[in-house]
């Protein structure tokens, strides 16, 4: 019967490929027989060679099949491809094919790093709540209250030393039980204190005893946060183009700003909703910490360093560098403190201006600086080099002392009291950065010390300076020294700047004796990775 050219093909190619077949089984037995030795292949029967002078014609090819679509093909309902048009055989544009609009901003996800980090700045403006809310309401709980002003300063000493007892506790807490309970478990302790400062004191006949339990509250949540954001900012992978001495600055700078906030808010709602309503304020910021705690237990965090490679905590406190870091951070918490809490006390009685504007140009001005110094350098520090920061830091707090102290204007004393709160702006954070520099494998646990040896050096620095003027007042060894000095109206205040001036000259230093922060650094650049438990 004759063959079909369709046909043809398939023949011919059957038959080829039962020759390649054959081919390869006479290819196979000499390779098993060129065991023993070397034999060529038999040649092909003369039936399978083509007559000579016969040209054989290459098969018959069908036509060539179309490639097929590279692009998906959209699928309708239940699955189903979408009809083909008829007139122009092609199927009709659908969404799938259209191209892609460009992509636009990414947002945080709560999986990502980034999310992470922004929510250890909120932290910071959690703990500037904490911190600054209550003595913005002084005045209020005492005319409202009946809370006397002995009881107002054993309530601002109450926050720091449940904070001092916090930072003690964290020690041996961090590296056991990791960063997310904690830090979760410090926004919850905030927000159940500061919904008590709003709710207790109105609600029970004991509105002091009220305060002093609200206050212990939210402090041990201010403690933690202390002890928790450095360490988490610092073993997160460093961002592009930042520097992780940049990205504790910026860290820090959030509470500058937290704390301007504070002020700022809290005063405007007092004057919209009027004295009486005053404890909407606690509500309103209770918000804050609540809201992050919830995004604190989703986003990654980073693992603290494993038991067999951390630092022991004898022998980091056997280690001269680290107890050269303790004294920076306290000496750098002692010179922050020392002139904010002082300022306003000072520009009033020293330079002779009025309430209002002493706290404007005295703690708030002084405030809006140190914020302003640690977000330049969060933003810029990766150009700048850390230890020559501190230095310059150190010699200009240290002039803005002595201009404060000594200058006769008015105007020049106030610029020197604001003044200081931008030299001051990188002495914690610095020395943080220097220190887990030097001590990589440090732990949880080094982070709590280096926050205690601040809070002691806050706690220490202004009482010292109390004490200083108290003494120039008195007749003692500083008298003769006020005499000499401008007038600030018998405060001894001035004498008494003039002696803590050396505090930030024993900051600088220090820094110079920490010795270079290179070492550990290519340990502190493997980024961890995240964690989700």
């Amino acid at each position: 019967m004759p063959m079909s050219p369709a046909a043809a093909p398939v023949s011919t190619t059957a038959r080829t490929r039962r020759q390649g077949e054959e081919d390869g089984a006479g290819e196979g037995a000499g390779g098993d027989a060129g065991a023993g030795g070397s034999i060529a292949p038999e040649p092909k029967p003369a039936s399978a060679r083509p007559p000579a002078g016969r040209r054989i014609s290459p098969p018959l090819m069908s036509a060539p099949t179309p490639a097929p679509d590279p692009s998906p093909v959209p699928t309708g309902r239940l699955g189903a491809p979408d009809p083909i048009d008829t007139r122009t055989g092609r199927r009709p544009m659908t969404r799938s094919h259209l191209p892609a609009a460009p992509p636009g901003p990414r947002r945080p996800r709560l999986g990502s790093w980034t999310a992470t980090r922004r929510s250890a700045y909120v932290s910071f403006v959690v703990q500037a709540i904490v911190n600054n809310l209550a003595p913005l309401l002084f005045v209020v709980f005492h005319t409202r209250l009946g809370v006397d002003v002995a009881q107002l300063g054993i309530l601002a000493s109450l926050n720091f030393l449940v904070q001092l007892l916090t930072d003690t506790a964290a020690i041996a807490l961090v590296d056991r039980l990791g960063y997310r309970p904690l830090m979760v478990l410090a926004h919850v302790l905030a927000a159940a204190g500061l919904v008590l400062l709003g709710l207790l004191p109105t609600r029970t006949g004991a509105p002091f005893a009220s305060l002093c339990a609200a206050a212990a509250v939210y402090a041990v949540g201010g403690g933690l946060i202390e002890v928790l954001a450095s360490p988490v900012v610092e073993h997160l992978p460093a961002e592009p183009g930042r520097s992780k001495e940049s990205g504790m600055a910026l860290l820090h700078s959030f509470y500058c700003w937290g704390q301007l906030a504070v002020v700022l808010g809290s005063t405007a709602l007092l004057t919209l909703l009027g004295t009486a309503s005053w404890w909407i304020l606690p509500l309103v910021w209770a918000a804050i910490p609540a809201l992050n705690a919830a995004v604190l237990a989703r986003v990654p965090m980073p693992a603290t360093v494993p038991d067999a490679e951390r630092t022991p905590l004898r022998s980091l406190l056997g280690a001269p560098a680290l107890l050269l870091a303790l004294a920076l951070m306290a000496m750098g918490g002692a010179s922050e403190l020392t002139m904010s809490q002082w300022s306003s006390f000072f520009a009033q009685q020293g330079a002779g201006v009025s309430k209002e504007l002493g706290d404007l140009l005295g703690p708030g001005l002084f405030a809006l600086l140190m914020a302003l110094g640690r977000t330049g350098y969060g933003l810029a520090g990766d150009r700048l080099p850390l230890r020559a920061c501190l230095v310059v830091s150190g010699a200009g707090a240290t002039a803005c002392y002595l201009v404060a102290a000594t200058a006769s204007r008015p105007a020049l004393t106030l610029l020197a009291c604001a003044g200081t709160g931008l030299f001051v702006a990188l002495m914690w954070p610095g020395a943080t950065s220097l220190t887990a520099a030097r001590f990589p494998a440090g732990g949880g646990a080094m982070f709590a010390l280096l926050a205690l040896a601040g809070d002691l050096g806050a706690t220490a620095g202004p009482a010292t300076a109390g004490g200083l003027a108290g003494s120039a007042t008195s007749g003692g060894l500083l008298a003769g020294l006020a005499r000499i000095l401008p007038g600030d109206s018998g405060t001894g205040l001035r004498p008494a700047l003039l002696v803590c001036a050396l505090i930030p000259v024993l900051y600088a230093l220090a820094v110079l004796a920490v010795g270079r922060t290179g070492r550990g650094r290519a340990e502190r650049s493997q980024a961890p990775r995240p964690r989700r438990g």
